[in-house]
């Protein structure tokens, strides 16, 4: 290096030497004064609360980090419509601020309701429930929040049992306003089931995160951070030509992946509903051979009022003098593999018998379409 090129640079150590020394120092400071002034602030808003709503009582617990804690209680309102202003009143008794609100729902303002589907929709459950939701429950699905969970296996091969959980909307909502009507805080609506220890999660609200420290922060800090980003920024300018290009030149590639991406997505999702539909029809018996079957192995005296198919089963209601005798005989009809009498009942008064018998399609059925 040149001797000019020396003395520069050790003119410019011994002149920014104090300098160094000041920003070591004030920084070192700053951090002992933004510790103390955010933990002072923000201490308060790291407790979260639950509230559980009894038959008679409502409890409100806080967790302040270490565990739960019973702060207060009180009786519940014999009225449904009186219940938010009882929510409200009991979280007006808690001074500090809540980062999280948990209510959880008593078994008189759910609905829990065991539910059977097929295994295939494993994957798609939530989707699939939400479709029939309708057929599932008394509400329309947008007047309603609801939850599933699987609970278990079927007694019928190739079906899954789910637990389902769905409570009126309009309460929900009414509850969530109660608890935090500043929109400040994640309000979770939960509901426990009767025959499963997992917990519904009806509701999931997060809360917005207020900033408003701009006009709190001491003038002494503001300066002192807007010095030290610049100080930061200036040191880091040169690079960022490059690593912008660089960053660019990714992007472009990752588009174009994401381009290539999108176009095996939707032909991979063509090609599954055109796998889709024809598992469905596949597993399906012509209309007209399964009432032909139906009408020629059914007695005189009997008939059905109700039927229903799915893949690979059908499900007929109906009335005949021997119910045991209509199943054996649809039993050994070809088109079925299996028929098995669910239930048999005496009319009052009357000689024939109200059956449901479940029958099981024959594989080679659903696949050709012919009886063999």
């Amino acid at each position: 290096m040149p001797p000019i090129l020396n003395r520069s640079a050790e003119w410019l150590s011994r002149a920014t030497d104090p300098l160094r020394r000041f920003l070591h120092w004030w920084l070192s400071e700053l951090e002992v004064m933004y510790e103390a002034w955010f933990g002072a602030r923000f201490a308060a808003a790291r407790s979260r609360a639950r509230i559980e709503i009894g038959r008679e009582a409502i409890l409100l617990f806080v967790h302040d980090g270490r565990g739960w804690t019973e702060a207060s209680c009180s009786e519940r309102p014999a009225v449904a419509e009186h219940l938010p202003a009882a929510i409200t009143s009991l979280l007006a008794s808690q001074p500090r601020t809540l980062r999280e609100i948990e209510i959880r729902l008593p078994g008189d303002r759910i609905l829990l309701r065991p539910v059977e589907l097929p295994a295939a929709v494993r994957r798609r459950l939530r989707t699939a429930i939400e479709y029939q939701l309708d057929r599932l429950t008394p509400f329309r699905p947008a007047d309603l929040y609801f939850d599933c969970q699987e609970s278990g296996s079927a007694a019928r091969p190739g079906h899954l049992k789910v637990a389902l959980a769905v409570a009126p909307r309009k309460e929900v909502n009414a509850l969530a306003l109660a608890a935090d009507p500043s929109g400040t805080c994640r309000i979770l609506i939960s509901a426990e089931g009767e025959t499963t220890s997992s917990l519904f999660r009806l509701l999931q609200r997060r809360g917005r995160v207020v900033r408003d420290l701009a006009g709190r922060i001491e003038l002494g800090l503001a300066v002192s951070a807007t010095v030290l980003a610049i100080a930061v920024l200036g040191a880091a300018a040169w690079r960022l030509s490059a690593e912008q290009q660089q960053i660019d030149t990714r992007l472009y590639a990752l588009r174009v992946q994401a381009t290539h991406a999108e176009d095996a997505r939707q032909a991979l999702s063509q090609r599954l509903a055109r796998i889709e539909f024809l598992s469905r029809q596949a597993s399906t018996v012509d209309a007209a051979q399964l009432l032909s079957a139906l009408t020629h192995d059914l007695p005189a005296d009997g008939w059905v009022f109700q039927l229903q198919q799915e893949a690979g089963t059908v499900e007929i209601s109906g009335f005949a003098h021997n119910a045991s005798a209509v199943a054996a005989t649809l039993g050994k009809n070809p088109l079925f593999e299996n028929a098995q009498l669910r239930s048999a009942m005496q009319l009052p008064g009357n000689s024939n018998e109200r059956f449901d018998i479940a029958l099981t399609l024959r594989p080679s059925t659903t696949s050709s379409g012919a009886v063999p």
